[in-house]
């Protein structure tokens, strides 16, 4: 418990070279051998030694850390994408400093402003941004940023996205072709770029196969927003209380499915031989419901890496040709949709 932490002293008196090597190695300012990079990696095991990477980074004027801002992070999906992130930034020596902003633009923006003021080497903002007043702070300084899973119009600026138009636009037709006309789309403020998509992809699916657009069939609520499945429970026992009876339901999130899904049995329905449901990105709780629910996947992880890597490569001054990468999603069909065909 006593034991001294290891500097970069230790691990060259242990691989019997000079700490200036070692430095080289770290930081990788100098062509290292193969055999004497594996000394350097024998001795960094055996101590322990875990390089400050910030520390290090501000003596070389330079700090090596991104800073992620997300809306939230609780939710499966959102950490799923951080998970992909770390796990580049981590295996290019990157450290990842994170904060969460709660849907407030202004935390948002100040959030921006104090990482920045940290001399952060790069940017990742996450779904859920409201003002794009934090990709000018980032803009103007000069950092490297990319974004990811959130829609930012007319910049060209480099992004990680999913199609959201084209994903419920599938989804929607995938439930109209099943018979189903009465379809209800819950969704949280439409806020987003991304939620705008889904939105549009849901009603131009309608209005292709001749299925009028019907306001009282679309919920925005703020209540989707965080708590997403006590939102979609309350919602969905509120339209049955009106004796309304959807012939199915498409949601932003699985969890506001799973949630509504649970107030149609309360309320003595029957899934989904009475009311269809279809989810969006495919949480892990999905297809342990009863019945298993239906919904879209997205590649959440490869979402983070893929960002990741896009801006290691941008910070190391490789910019590709496309400014925006699209990453596939498909239907994943399981019990919760019935056919009235």
């Amino acid at each position: 418990m006593n034991r001294k932490k290891a500097n970069i002293k230790d691990v060259a008196k242990k691989a019997g070279i000079s700490p200036s090597t070692v430095s080289n190695y770290l930081n990788d300012t100098i062509p290292i051998s193969k055999k004497t990079s594996k000394r350097i990696e024998e001795a960094i095991r055996e101590l322990n030694y875990i390089p400050d990477n910030i520390a290090r980074g501000l003596r070389l004027g330079r700090t090596k850390s991104i800073g992620v801002i997300f809306a939230e992070i609780a939710d499966p999906f959102y950490s799923s994408i951080l998970n992909g992130i770390e796990e580049i930034a981590n295996r290019n020596g990157y450290s990842v400093l994170i904060a969460c902003n709660n849907y407030d633009a202004d935390r948002e923006k100040e959030q921006a402003k104090n990482l920045l003021s940290n001399n952060i080497t790069g940017f990742i903002f996450g779904p859920g941004g409201m003002d794009e007043d934090v990709i000018d702070l980032a803009s103007i300084k000069g950092t490297p940023f990319v974004t990811v899973d959130r829609k930012i119009s007319d910049r060209k600026i480099f992004s990680v996205e999913i199609d959201n138009f084209k994903s419920f636009y599938g989804a929607t037709t995938y439930l109209i072709k099943k018979g189903h006309k009465n379809i209800y789309f819950f969704s949280e403020p439409i806020i987003m770029g991304t939620l705008k998509d889904r939105f549009e992809g849901y009603k131009q699916a309608l209005t292709d196969n001749g299925i009028g657009l019907d306001a009282k069939r679309y919920i925005f609520d703020k209540s989707l927003q965080m708590n997403r499945a006590d939102g979609g429970y309350g919602i969905m026992l509120n339209i049955l209380k009106r004796n309304i009876r959807p012939d199915a339901v498409i949601t932003t999130a699985d969890s506001i499915a799973i949630g509504a899904m649970k107030a149609a049995v309360n309320h003595g329905l029957k899934i989904p031989e009475d009311i269809s449901f279809v989810g969006n990105n495919n949480s892990y709780l999905s297809k342990y419901m009863h019945p298993s629910l239906t919904t879209i996947w997205q590649p959440k992880i490869d979402l983070g890496k893929t960002a990741m890597k896009l801006l290691d490569d941008l910070i190391n001054g490789k910019r590709p040709e496309n400014n925006r990468t699209f990453l596939d999603t498909r239907l994943i069909e399981r019990e919760s949709v019935s056919s009235k065909i």
